[in-house]
């Protein structure tokens, strides 16, 4: 994928503009009919002269639609996907406004070793997302939205014979492990969770009325990962952190789990001889500025599985991402 410069240039403006428009709710306020501008700024609240030239912005880059004869605004394809609520999520929280003051930081993260984030937020990411109750909760939602796409696929992959306690560990909210055990009822499982997304793991499960079959256990796996478990899965976890850190956490799961129990990795893979993988690359890049994270390539998370003490087993595709799985 390449993109020219003009349309490099062009990129964070219309970002900004998108985010702004679903703050405004405007794809929710066209949902059943079209409006004017001064209709939409009965409900926005904002300058009808300044409404107009974003939404032409907009609509130029191809999100919403004009009609001249009446100067009313619709939704078109585009936009009409701003509806769902997970894509909502998603959406905001790769354009909000913090990601660019991150991005700001860029050069003089790259001079020293200091995370981006921690230059422009003076906290690390990991504290910043923790400490407002809003970007904590967008995040959860964002993280939700895309687990709950690909869970389907990634439970596809994953085998579970003889599996009796099922353990998954990371900063998610459970959704995965839901959808797992949904087809599996014959299979405990448990989530362990940082103390700040145990709320939030707990009203998946209940959402899927699965309170009698998945527990929470709050924790840090810098303290140990809990006991007892046939299989462990860790979905988009290691990536957030270092190799020391990465090492860390593998020895702690080889620690807690039994000869021949099984540990599944489920990460995006990065192919460095490739230059067709964008998505990958600019995932690297953000967690180097984020959180001095760094998608690996297999072979890097085959040779951290092999240092924990672990074996190597199977490596498969889907939706993007690497099923890994490996014995203890």
């Amino acid at each position: 994928m390449s993109l020219s410069l003009e349309e490099m240039i062009d990129l964070p403006h219309i970002g900004m503009l998108l985010y702004t428009a679903l703050e405004l709710n405007l794809p929710q306020q066209l949902q059943y009919h079209s409006k004017t501008v001064a209709e939409l700024c009965r409900f926005s609240r904002v300058k009808p002269d300044k409404l107009t030239r974003l939404l032409f912005t907009l609509e130029t880059a191809g999100i919403f639609a004009y009609d001249s004869s009446n100067e009313e605004w619709s939704n078109n394809s585009a936009s009409s996907v701003l509806l769902d609520p997970e894509q909502r999520a998603l959406y905001m929280w790769d354009l909000h406004p913090f990601n660019y003051c991150i991005l700001s930081e860029m050069l003089s993260s790259l001079r020293s070793q200091t995370t981006a984030s921690e230059l422009a937020l003076q906290e690390t990411f990991q504290h910043f997302v923790k400490s407002d109750k809003r970007i904590f909760e967008l995040y959860m939602q964002s993280l939700k939205a895309f687990t709950k796409a690909v869970a389907p696929l990634i439970k596809s992959k994953i085998d579970l014979t003889g599996t009796k306690n099922l353990l998954e560990i990371g900063r998610e909210d459970a959704t995965l492990l839901c959808e797992i055990l949904n087809t599996r009822p014959g299979i405990h499982g448990d989530v362990f969770e940082e103390a700040s997304a145990v709320e939030y793991a707990g009203n998946t499960i209940l959402e899927h009325h699965l309170e009698g079959r998945i527990g929470v256990i709050p924790g840090d796996v810098e303290n140990g990962v809990p006991e007892g478990f046939d299989t462990v899965i860790m979905k988009s976890f290691l990536h957030n952190w270092d190799d020391d850190y990465v090492r860390m956490i593998l020895r702690n799961c080889k620690m807690a789990m039994a000869k021949n129990s099984q540990l599944y990795i489920i990460e995006m893979v990065l192919d460095k001889n490739s230059d067709e993988n964008l998505v990958e690359r600019l995932s690297n890049l953000q967690l180097m500025l984020y959180m001095n994270g760094k998608e690996r390539s297999l072979q890097e998370l085959r040779d951290l599985l092999s240092e924990a003490g672990f074996n190597f087993v199977s490596s498969t595709s889907v939706a993007g991402l690497k099923v890994i799985k490996a014995t203890a």
